[in-house]
């Protein structure tokens, strides 16, 4: 396969978690115009059977061609979204309690978890997990867009959310009452604001010799014009004026959403966490 389209187009992956406004950064990217967004080319358990069997085939060649393709269109830079988890075997794992997951959802991903042991030997797919990530890590032409967010209880709550709801975008207002009321033990907390924290920094690390830029979610929401701009001079390109018709799934605080709330702020007061409880 010929690369040398790909190498004339700027190249970018967007690194996240869930809930950090990855959808919404697309979206804005995706109405640049000369900006070819692609969404999450690596969560497996959403993708159909032929690209599955592609991705985990040979999840290099299955990047290399997708970008490939791109390159042949007007587009001057060509991105992807990649969580933490993708291509690992944490993605297995669900951040939250599988309680708190909507049966829909439990049932899918149980389906799902059986189909990959019983069809795929996992160590040859831990094998070409890991040939990916060094993949990413050793092409430093690839530009990094790190997305974060400041206030990890809010994400997680976000998550939890659409773990319940089994909603995870709205591109329209929600009307009426849109409270999930939302319930979490002290060790879903720390556990969660222990893992993201370790994976951003191992994350910073494995890509340290890689062109970076740090986008938080706060600042997106509060600025998205702003935003892109920093993104497109990152990207080497000129700004224009970008809009999403995506919209804020959660608008109440947290302190309405956590049935809790007040004892867990007390238990992470004298944490280096207890900025997420305001």
């Amino acid at each position: 396969m010929s690369l040398e389209n790909v190498k004339k187009k700027q190249r970018f992956v967007v690194l996240a978690t869930a809930r950090t406004g990855s959808n919404l950064l697309m979206s804005l990217l995706n109405s640049y115009g000369d900006i070819k967004m692609h969404g999450e080319l690596f969560n497996i358990d959403n993708l159909p059977q032929e690209t599955l069997d592609d991705v985990l085939n040979d999840p290099i060649i299955f990047l290399k061609k997708k970008l490939d393709e791109s390159a042949q269109s007007k587009h001057q830079a060509i991105g992807f979204k990649m969580f933490y988890d993708h291509l690992s075997f944490d993605y297995f794992d669900k951040m939250v309690s599988s309680a708190s997951i909507s049966k829909r959802l439990v049932d899918k991903y149980d389906d799902f978890d059986s189909f990959i042991r019983n069809n795929y030997s996992i160590s040859q797919l831990n094998t070409k997990f890991k040939s990916l990530w060094n993949y990413l890590s050793s092409d430093t032409d690839l530009k990094i867009i790190h997305l974060k967010r400041r206030n990890k209880l809010d994400t997680l709550i976000s998550l939890k959310t659409a773990y319940t709801t089994s909603e995870w975008t709205h591109w329209m207002p929600k009307t009426g009452n849109n409270l999930t009321p939302l319930h979490f033990d002290y060790d879903e907390c720390y556990n969660y604001f222990s893992a993201i924290e370790r994976y951003e920094l191992t994350n910073d690390f494995t890509f340290r010799n890689h062109s970076k830029l740090d986008i938080c979610y706060e600042d997106l929401i509060l600025d998205k014009q702003e935003c892109t701009n920093k993104v497109c001079d990152f990207l080497e390109l000129p700004h224009k004026t970008v809009k999403t018709l995506l919209k804020k799934q959660i608008t109440y605080q947290p302190s309405e959403i956590v049935d809790n709330y007040d004892d867990l702020k007390e238990a992470f007061r004298n944490t280096s966490w207890s900025t997420f409880f305001v």
